[in-house]
């Protein structure tokens, strides 16, 4: 039997970086036991109520790769065998993790929100390259809501690319998670070029920094 000296040994719990988080990251649960030079603990972890990593001498649980289903509540209690010695349950930490993390912004290249018709355009979900749960969407002035696809663009990845822009694609763009997360939009442009009237590639650019 463990005997439990209420106010006097406290587990607390701690979460880094943070108790919302997205799924993918590395989240680390830390009980301390609050008793001045106080060493020889084992410590148990239970979610929920439930004891999920009992007596492990190691005051830290970290997920490597958190996942939704670790969303929960946590709480910890330290053990001293020595002098059968138990803590009071830890204040509970409640931990939850949201679907992919939203990138900062669309980015854009050529790097500009300006275009004639004939050029290319590339849109990517920025840090989300490698993610199939990204994907560029546009509104256009149709009033159409689409996904990047082969009607408009090709995709690779969270990637979208336009070989040949034409006026229609003039329109609101950003990026979208399959858990509803979005971007910042942005609004792209796409100029005829008769509007510009040039015939030289040096007309055309100074046309575009004139439209800019």
């Amino acid at each position: 039997m463990f005997n439990v000296s209420a106010g006097h040994v406290k587990a607390v719990v701690s979460v880094s970086p943070d108790n919302h988080v997205f799924r993918g990251e590395t989240v680390t649960l830390r009980c301390d036991i609050r008793l001045e030079g106080d060493t020889g603990w084992t410590y148990s972890w239970y979610k929920d109520g439930n004891s999920i990593y009992p007596y492990v001498t190691s005051n830290t649980y970290t997920f490597n790769f958190v996942v939704q289903y670790d969303s929960g509540t946590y709480t910890c209690r330290g053990y001293r065998g020595r002098d059968s010695q138990s803590s009071e349950i830890s204040n509970a930490i409640t931990l939850t993790v949201s679907g992919l993390s939203p990138p900062d912004s669309l980015i854009i290249s050529p790097s500009r929100t300006q275009h004639f018709s004939g050029d290319s355009l590339s849109l990517s979900c920025e840090g989300q390259s490698d993610s199939p749960g990204w994907r560029v969407r546009r509104y256009t002035h149709s009033g159409n809501v689409s996904d990047c696809s082969s009607l408009w663009g090709s995709v690779t990845g969270s990637t979208c690319t336009i070989g040949y822009l034409y006026t229609s694609h003039t329109g609101v763009y950003w990026c979208q998670s399959e858990s509803g997360g979005s971007s910042n939009p942005v609004n792209i442009t796409v100029h005829s070029e008769s509007a510009c009237m040039h015939s030289l590639f040096k007309e055309k650019r100074k046309c575009l920094i004139t439209i800019l």
